[in-house]
């Protein structure tokens, strides 16, 4: 029987329709220039079809029979397909990569392309019936399709990426494309660019060229839409260029400073500076400098820099091309530049060229500088080439590179420009070798992020809206992560994205408490990506290198590797921005804050609340996304970020007063409102608590401070800010202080009759409230209640009695004074006690109502009789004349003047005529523009007629003058003849004696009077006269041509119009209407502006042309010019013409209208003075006889003036001998003051029947009064100063003359005689309360403290030590010590470029200074072998003087390459080997110029363009300092010193003795206490270093002066000595004190 057969069927599970896994709707469709990888989008599928495929097995069974067969079914799956790839139109398809295969034609694929031509036809399979509603062209875009598309397994689209050769491919070679071909592209192009018009771009070529031949081609896709602006600000940066706007288009201009050539092309660049620019070009408001520089911080200058780009020898696979100047990080230590994301370079050797010139860029490009021009420097545009002087910086035709210019309001150019530092621009080209790595699998997982560090930012930086900010990182494959935001942990919202990886991690030690400048302290971290660098101190204190350590930020300054991803961080600045300074323990995070960090606003109201936040990872290739569902969520509750503390707490009103503090602080982000508290200073009582301030101040009245409990002196005012959410930031404070009055000044005690009489000077303190004076007979003068005896506000106060009891004559008292204010009498600052002395005297008051002259006085009186030549009557007729003639004088020039305006009017108005009938032939055509000039030439006559009248104007105004005159005397000469014809009147009537003798004195005393009053009258007359004068007399600027300088001094913020002849302003002949514009007082508000208006109708303008320097608040003026005039261009028309004439006639109208007005002002002023003269009332006796020629006279003169002025003289006169007396009562302010006023050569009072003695006498002549008797003065006698010799010694009683009886400032230099006071009459030991101003100090030398401060006579100044509280200037010096300053400008440090001599030798040299110095080679030298034998040496040398240097360091840098073939079969092997050199520093000596030579072989290069070296000045501190500085020399510094060792601690005690910085050795003597139960010891301390003098113990004590003597090779730059002592204090000495310095180092 046959055995059965059975049948096993499986069968996979047949999908039914194409899987979608990922197409996006929407996209930007790519565009792609050059050659680069996309990635096709899915945008139609159809026709999806399955394949069955059965596979049949047969098994026999035993003996043939039988048996199984096995039945297998599977499927295969196939669709028609479309996919984009880009903005068409394309050259083609090159690869293609199919999850990881990779295929070079599109058939193998099925796929046709369509390369996205604007006309290019439907995919013919798109046309069948079932499809024609989706058969779509696509023009435009290039895409792939296929009827038959071969899916997966699984029915999915497999993940694909296309090279691309998209737009503009330069050639079949290069199948990059032109970066200037791109951003041409990028602008015009109306579909996907900007649409620019063309005609706005200007010159390109030279661009495009330059990248031609520096070999720069870039492949960029655009797949994202952004900002062009942003999009060709990259490609400028890839390219070392940048674009400016040249008048009105476009341009674009390489940074490249070398000539370049390749790719057929020579780029040849333009380094001709266009001008030359120094202090005269330079534009400077105020005392701001001409040129300012602003250095870049060490921070900013990175010394590597990482180009991230696609390689596509290597299947554009992520690359990094690095750039570093080993040199520097040496020196400095590394700085890295955040990798820069540059995917449109896809050539190995382009990413390392475009990274070299963006390290140099960054490396050597460090100052910007900034100034301003005037408007001739218009045409300067950015990327021009200028040179800069200014000896302030050191600059001599410095040639710098302008990056941005700003044309203010006022025409002035604000430049900034920048290094321009030859070679720095170009990059040298170095041998590339091709990647031949793996290729990627672009779907990889990214694996999730790394736990987040969650946390809250400081409101200052936020602008004082709430943020949290978050740090994360991933592993190798991860590209960054979207971030997801919720705030019930259930739905997520995307909220933004991360994209780089923070440098994050944790602490690894615990960081205990310290100081806000924690110099004890460092923080040990860890982080998992990135560097941690340093900076400066600076940046520190800055918060440059801002970080987060467990809620609190902090800064470092150093950074110092411990390993793999492990610092130790120095030099710390702690609780920044409001955080607290705490401790933190090992493990607790730490983040460092920078950019890439992911920062998300808060609502305020999610302040108290928790969020969760999941982070949503995708690969380096952008691909592999997680899903939101597979991620962890972290949460985290906002509890609101720090406030930090109010900023700028300040007074702006003093407290000093007590009237109000008036309190203000800056605004501090993030605070709503702001609390208040104050407290008293002393109590710290709280006066007063506010809350919810809003503003950025308060005020705190003194009746505030009375109604909070009453009146305090010192005050302290808190301020701290307060969010909304109740968060409250650190006090601020500020303490008010209101003293007590200063002591009084000025106090004087001038004793009475049983009284004296205490004064002081008024207290400028505002709260000024009284004065206390205590009064006792005890010189101590205790400041008792008994002895108060004045308590008020007077300054002058009688003092009569002490302890209640009248003062006493002859006997001698006490005083003190103390003055206080408002607040109170605590705190008084009582002056020292003065003595007073009181008389008592008994006067017998005689009567003096009655008395007469002595018989010789009355004999002369009575010898007077006539008159004669030089008396008064004769000079009064002499003065009446001349004013009759000045009067006269006055009429003729008023009626001069009057004719010469009708003139002047009478010309006017025939100009303004002619000047109508130009205005009305300005309608008309080419025959009216000929009349115009016929009436122009009209006009020129008319202004010579002008001319002519104004001539005769001046005259007139001459004239005028003297008219005046003449009228005002002829008014005087009515007044003589008025007083004649009284006299005579008067004469008739007086015969009797006793009736001349009154008229004698009533005449004297009148003509006293008279004669002040004429002299007033005089004196207001001519000053109205020459006020007139000044208006008539209207200043002839028509041969003047002032300077700029002229009109800011004399015509500030105003527009001055004047009538000029032209030739003198340059502009031919004829005259001219000047308008100046002046719009300020000084240079700072804008130039002057001038318009000339010619008579043939030109208008001509011009500006000033000045240049100054500033200082002390003096404009000096280096240049001070106009402008060339130049045609005003909208005045060619008749018109224009014709107001230019308008303007010369409205001058001259202008002229003719003030005469006349200043005429019309003669007139009132000479009818007023004739009023005035009218209004007076006076009478004149004269009694006069002559005999032999001899005349003698008596006149009385009585006057009165309109009832408010009364006089009466008497006047005697022999031979023109006067004497007499006047009694006048005239108003003075206001109120009548009455005077009596003797004239004579000798005045006497004498008694009735005593003819010889006189009492009281006066000489005139010799200035002397004398007192034949007692003088007893009730009150103060002042005298300026005492003959030599009238009082002597044994005129003064012992102890009665001191300093309060002297006067303050009476006597000054003028009492005392030239060299009167010499050395041996000055014998003090201090002139610390001397103050005053010394004026000149005449002498050999000034020594102040045995040497500690000497100025010698050439001007030499020594000082031990000083502080500058302002500037220190001088030409040149040397500082030996440390120099330790918050910034320093200058040559700190010098870079020299060496010289090319030929290709193999570079050359420097270095001149003499007076310090040594060292010199480092800022470069490397590169040895390659190219036959790649190993040859592990380089033959570089590095010569000083000839001598060769050794090498610092050298090593080797071996490559190996692997070279296969098209199936990764190994074809060969390459190595290369290259040596690199590097060289250290080398000492140079001083006083010597030396030659640096570097010399290499052929195959040898440095590693910059440019070779430079590095030179700065050794220090005191270094060991070849002192072999090198020459000479030593002991300084003394003082011969002899005791020192009281004080107390220091409990049980010990310290003194010490400064020593200068930066010594070479210490010689001395020392003596100490001999006591063998005292210890104690003597120090050197050097740089914190203690070497022992004598040792700290009770032995060893010196008996007599031990001498020390130590030196050392290497300067301490701090020194001193120290001296201590045990069990008490005591004395020590030391002598002949010297320290070792350089020779030329003096004390």
């Amino acid at each position: 029987m046959g055995g059965k057969s059975s049948t096993i069927s499986t069968s996979e599970q047949r999908i039914l329709s194409l899987q979608v896994q990922q197409s996006s709707q929407g996209l930007t469709l790519p565009v792609v220039y050059g050659r680069a990888r996309v990635a096709g989008n899915l945008v139609w599928y159809g026709d999806f079809t399955t394949y069955g495929h059965k596979t049949t097995t047969r098994q026999s069974g035993k003996g043939g029979r039988g048996g199984v067969k096995q039945e297998d079914v599977k499927y295969t799956y196939e669709a028609a397909v479309m996919m984009a790839l880009c903005e068409g139109e394309i050259k083609g398809v090159t690869r293609i990569w199919r999850d990881k295969e990779k295929f070079s034609s599109l058939a193998q694929l099925r796929l046709t392309l369509y390369k996205g031509g604007e006309e290019q036809p439907i995919w013919p399979h798109l046309q069948q019936a079932r499809h024609v509603a989706q058969a779509v062209s696509y023009s435009g875009t290039a895409y792939l399709c296929s009827p038959n598309y071969e899916l997966t397994k699984s029915a999915q689209i497999y993940s694909h990426n296309f090279e691309v050769d998209g737009k503009l491919g330069y050639s079949t070679s290069i199948v990059d494309a032109n970066p200037r071909d791109i951003i041409r592209d990028l602008l015009t192009n109306q579909k996907y660019g900007c649409g620019f018009p063309v005609e706005n771009l200007g010159d390109t070529d030279v661009y495009g060229t330059y990248c031609r031949a520096a070999g720069i081609f870039l492949s960029p896709v655009y797949s994202e839409q952004q900002e062009a602006q942003r999009n060709i600000a990259e490609l400028l940066e890839q390219t070392n260029s940048a674009a400016v706007f040249s008048q009105g288009r476009l341009k674009i201009v390489p940074y490249g400073d070398s000539g370049l050539s390749g790719n057929g092309a020579t780029y040849i660049p333009n380094l001709t500076p266009l001008y030359d620019l120094t202090d005269d070009d330079f534009i400077v408001s105020g005392a701001e400098d001409p040129v300012r520089v602003e250095r870049k911080t060490n921070a900013d200058a990175y010394n590597q820099v990482q180009i991230e780009y696609l390689d596509r020898a290597n299947d554009y696979n992520i690359a990094v091309a690095e750039a570093k100047d080993q040199a520097n990080i040496e020196q400095y230590g590394i700085r890295p530049k955040d990798a820069v994301k540059m995917h449109g370079i896809c050539d190995a050797k382009v990413a390392r060229q475009v990274a070299q010139l963006l390290l140099q860029r960054a490396l050597y490009v460090r100052n910007e500088y900034e100034f301003k021009l005037g408007w001739k420097y218009c045409l300067l545009e950015p990327m021009d080439l200028v040179t800069l002087t200014d000896g302030g910086l050191g600059l001599d035709k410095t040639p710098v590179r302008i990056t941005e210019i700003e044309e203010d309001e006022d025409g002035v150019l604000n430049v900034k420009a920048e290094d321009f530092p030859f070679g720095t621009a170009s990059a040298t080209e170095y041998p590339t070798q091709p990647s031949l790595g793996y290729s990627a699998d672009y779907n990889v997982s990214p694996g999730n992020a790394h736990a987040p560090v969650i946390f809250e930012a400081p409101l200052q930086l936020t602008g004082g809206e709430p943020e949290i900010w978050l740090a994360t990182a991933g592993g190798d494959m991860w590209g960054g992560a979207e971030v997801w935001v919720s705030t019930n942990g259930d739905s997520y919202t995307r909220v933004g994205a991360v994209s780089g990886k923070a440098r994050y991690g944790s602490l690894t030690a615990a960081l205990p408490t310290g100081a806000v400048f924690d110099r004890a302290n460092t923080l040990g971290v860890e982080i998992g990506a990135g560097q941690l660098t340093g900076g400066t101190e600076q940046d520190s204190r800055d918060l440059l290198t801002l970080c987060y350590a467990d809620g609190e930020f902090l800064a470092y300054e150093t950074a110092e590797l411990k390993g793999v991803g492990r610092y130790t961080l120095g030099n710390l600045t702690r609780g920044a921005y409001g955080s607290n300074i705490d401790r933190h323990e090992a493990g607790r995070p730490f983040v460092r804050v920078d950019e890439s960090l992911f920062k998300y606003p808060v609502p305020r109201d999610w302040i108290g609340r928790t969020v969760w936040v999941k982070l949503v990872s995708h690969n380096v290739f952008g691909s592999g996304a997680q899903d939101l569902a597979e991620v962890p969520a972290y949460s985290y509750r906002i509890i609101g970020a720090p406030l930090g503390q109010v900023a700028n707490l300040r007074l702006t009103s003093s407290w000093a007063y007590g009237r109000e503090a008036v309190l203000a602080w800056d605004k501090l982000d993030g605070a709503d409102t702001y609390d208040v508290e104050i407290y008293a200073a002393g109590s710290q009582t709280r006066l007063r608590a506010i809350n919810g301030i809003t503003a950025n101040g308060y005020t705190y009245t003194l009746a505030d401070m009375k109604a909070d409990g009453g009146q305090v002196r010192n005050v302290v005012f808190k301020v701290r800010g307060r969010a909304v959410t109740g968060k409250t930031g650190a006090w601020a404070q500020v303490v008010a202080q209101n003293p007590q009055l200063k002591a009084l000044t000025g106090i004087q005690i001038d004793s009475g009759l049983r009284q004296a009489f205490f004064q002081c000077e008024m207290p400028s303190e505002e709260d000024f409230a009284g004065i206390i004076l205590w009064v006792s007979d005890n010189p101590a003068c205790p400041t008792v209640d008994a002895n108060r005896v004045y308590d008020g506000a007077e300054t002058f106060v009688t003092i009569a009695k002490c302890n209640g009891n009248p003062l006493k004559g002859g006997k001698t008292y006490y005083v003190r004074a103390a003055g206080y204010d408002s607040f109170d009498k605590t705190g008084l600052r009582v002056s020292s006690s003065a003595a007073f002395t009181v008389y008592d005297v008994d006067v017998t008051v005689r009567d003096l109502a009655e008395s007469s002259l002595n018989k010789a006085l009355r004999d002369k009186i009575a010898l007077i009789d006539g008159s004669g030549a030089g008396s008064v009557n004769a000079r009064i007729a002499a003065e009446a004349q001349a004013r009759a003639n000045v009067a006269k004088a006055a009429e003729d020039a008023k009626a001069a003047a009057k004719k010469a305006a009708d003139d002047l009017t009478a010309k006017a108005s025939e100009l303004g005529n002619k000047i109508v009938a130009v205005e009305r032939v300005n309608n008309e055509q080419a025959q009216q523009i000929r009349t115009v000039t016929a009436a122009q030439g009209t006009t020129a006559a008319g202004l010579e007629a002008e001319k002519k009248a104004r001539a005769d104007g001046d005259k007139a105004e001459a004239a005028a003058r003297e008219t005046l005159a003449a009228r005002v005397s002829t008014a005087e000469g009515n007044i003589t003849r008025e007083t004649q014809a009284r006299v005579t009147a008067i004469n008739a009537q007086s015969a009797a004696t006793e009736a001349l003798k009154t008229r004698v004195g009533n005449t004297e005393s009148s003509i006293t009077a008279l004669r002040q009053t004429v002299n007033q009258k005089d004196s207001a007359r001519a000053e109205e006269i020459r006020s007139l004068q000044a208006k008539l007399t209207i200043p002839d600027t028509r041969q003047d041509n002032q300077p700029p300088s002229w009109y800011y001094a004399n015509h500030p913020r105003s527009t001055v119009s004047e009538f000029k002849q032209a030739d003198v302003l340059g502009l031919g002949s004829g005259f001219a209407a000047l308008e100046t514009v002046v719009p300020w007082g000084d240079p700072s508000g804008g130039r002057i502006f001038q318009t000339a208006y010619l008579q043939n109708g030109t208008v001509m303008r011009r500006k000033s042309d000045t240049a100054h320097t500033y200082a002390g608040g003096v404009y000096n003026y280096t240049k001070d010019l106009w402008t060339e005039w130049a045609a005003d261009e909208t005045a060619n028309g008749a018109q224009a013409k014709a107001d230019a004439v308008r303007r010369v006639a409205e001058a001259a109208q202008a002229a003719a209208a003030q005469a006349r007005a200043d005429i019309q002002t003669v007139e009132r002023a000479v009818t007023k003075a004739e009023g005035d003269i009218r209004a007076v009332t006076e009478r004149i006796t004269t009694l006069q006889t002559s005999v032999n020629g001899n005349t003698a006279s008596i006149q009385t003169h009585a006057r009165s003036i309109n009832g408010l002025e009364a006089q009466y003289t008497v006047k005697v006169d022999v031979n023109g001998r006067v004497a007499g007396y006047g009694l006048a009562t005239t108003p003075k302010n206001g109120t009548p003051e009455s005077k009596f006023i003797i004239t004579a050569d000798r005045f006497g009072v004498g008694a009735v029947g005593k003819a010889d003695i006189f009492p009281f006498t006066v000489d005139t002549q010799r200035n002397r009064v004398g007192v034949n008797g007692e003088l007893v003065v009730n009150g103060k006698a002042i005298i300026d100063n005492l003959n030599a010799g009238t009082i002597h010694g044994d005129k003064i009683a012992a102890n009665t003359l001191n300093a309060n009886r002297i006067r303050a400032g009476s006597v000054t230099a003028r009492e005392i005689a030239s060299n009167a006071v010499t050395a041996d009459k000055i014998n003090v030991t201090s002139l610390s309360a001397i103050s005053a101003d010394m004026g000149n100090i005449s002498g050999g030398s000034l020594n102040i403290g045995g040497g500690q401060f000497t100025v010698a006579s050439d001007g030499s100044l020594v000082a031990q030590n000083a502080v500058v509280r302002g500037r220190i200037e001088g030409e040149s010096g040397y500082f030996n010590g440390t120099i330790k300053a918050s910034r320093i400008e200058g040559d700190v440090m010098k870079v020299v470029r060496m010289k090319k001599l030929s290709n193999t030798v570079w050359e420097a040299s270095i001149q003499a200074e007076a310090l040594p110095m060292m010199v480092r080679p800022d470069f490397e030298v590169r040895t390659v072998n190219p036959d790649h034998a190993r040859r592990n040496q380089a033959t570089a040398e590095f010569l000083v003087d000839g001598k060769r240097q050794p090498v610092f360091r050298s090593f080797e840098t071996r490559v190996t390459s692997v070279m296969e073939d098209e199936k990764h079969n190994t074809i060969g092997v390459k190595t290369d080997y290259t040596a690199t050199t590097s060289y250290g520093w080398y000492v140079l000596p001083r006083n010597k110029s030396v030659l640096l030579r570097l010399q290499l072989a052929e195959n040898e290069t440095p590693t910059t363009p440019i070779p430079c070296l590095q030179t700065a000045y050794l220090s005191p501190s270094d060991a070849e300092y002192k072999t090198l500085i020459g000479k030593m020399v002991w300084r003394r510094l003082t011969d002899y010193v005791r020192l009281k060792v004080g107390w220091l601690e409990k049980g010990m005690w310290k003194a010490v003795y400064g020593l200068p910085d930066d010594i070479y050795g210490l010689r001395l003597k020392y003596l100490t206490d001999n006591n063998p139960e005292w210890a104690n010891g003597i120090v050197w301390m050097q740089d914190g270093t203690a070497t022992a003098i004598k040792a700290n113990s009770t032995a060893n004590h010196a008996a007599a002066p031990r001498q020390y003597t130590r030196e050392v090779n290497q300067a301490s730059s701090s020194n001193a000595v120290i001296l201590s002592a045990h069990n008490d204090w005591q004395w020590m000495e030391l002598r002949d004190v010297e320290v070792l310095v350089p020779e030329d180092r003096v004390f």
